[in-house]
């Protein structure tokens, strides 16, 4: 595990609340809700009946083992995998059968725990191809020379907002780890997407530049409105950031709520006993 001296053993001394929000409450409408789903290989369930709802403006942090079926239940959301059974609902509408192009024009983007950028290009030109690619068309000839600005001003607002800004020119592939992540999220945000899902954002990223990121990451909620689903193995990272969390186990939900909560949860701690997060 990636720091197993990190384990579910004290509740912080304070309730948790990020500054100014009362969100996770079941008066907030959900934008991404998961109802029973399931998804087996043979007889065994790798995600086993997960129900989750994830409110407007909400952060809610993904926690659990290597194997509790946390990526899986990312592929089920975002298209990559067919679910055996139970439904995806984003905003209300049921996308389970949809393709993931499809489910990400309706709003929901997604970063992967390995990075994917092209690497040869300027940071900038990654950005905006992912514009272009959202908006439709190509930079043709003959096309208006407002929209080459348009797409090039929303390029550098993406940036500018993952602090990517002066950046702009180098090339991709020579980004440190820390920056090469801040750029995934620079092309998530080119999609103009209403909910994200983050996959280990922090992996391989140093320690040094871990709170950078955080604060880039905190951004995506705490000033666009936007909801976020990630999982994360560093805890302290998901104690600052989520608005609740939830625990899976052997591919099912074990818990779900207020990072108090679930610190001081009896089963989750049973769970845990011996498994760093």
């Amino acid at each position: 595990m990636d720091h197993p001296t990190t384990g579910l053993t004290e509740a912080p001394s304070a309730p948790h609340q990020r500054p100014g929000r009362s969100l996770g409450s079941p008066e907030a409408p959900a934008v991404l809700a998961t109802d029973a789903l399931t998804w087996r290989i043979g007889e065994v369930a790798i995600v086993d009946g997960v129900s989750l709802q994830l409110h407007a403006g909400e952060f809610l942090g993904v926690i659990g083992p290597n194997g509790a079926g946390k990526t899986s239940l990312f592929n089920l959301i975002s298209g990559l995998r067919a679910v055996t059974s139970g439904k995806v609902l984003l905003h209300g509408a049921d996308i389970t059968a949809l393709a993931p192009h499809r489910r990400a024009q309706r709003g929901l983007g997604r970063t992967f725990q390995s990075s994917s950028v092209f690497g040869s290009l300027s940071v900038r030109e990654n950005v905006r191809l992912a514009v272009q690619a959202h908006r439709g068309g190509s930079m043709a000839l003959w096309r208006r020379a407002a929209t080459y600005r348009e797409v090039a001003q929303l390029a550098d607002e993406c940036l500018a907002t993952v602090g990517l800004d002066a950046r702009g020119e180098a090339v991709a592939g020579t980004l440190a780890h820390g920056e090469k992540r801040k750029l995934e999220i620079a092309l998530l945000l080119a999609g103009d997407p209403s909910v994200l899902l983050l996959d280990e954002p922090m992996a391989g990223v140093s320690a040094e530049d871990v709170p950078e990121l955080v604060e880039v990451i905190r951004d995506l909620t705490a000033h666009s409105g936007r909801s976020v689903l990630m999982v994360e193995h560093h805890m302290d990272v998901i104690l600052e950031l989520a608005d609740r969390i939830a625990v899976m186990h052997h591919g099912a939900l074990l818990a779900c709520d207020t990072p108090d909560a679930v610190m001081a949860n009896a089963t989750v701690q049973e769970a845990y006993l011996g498994e760093g997060l």
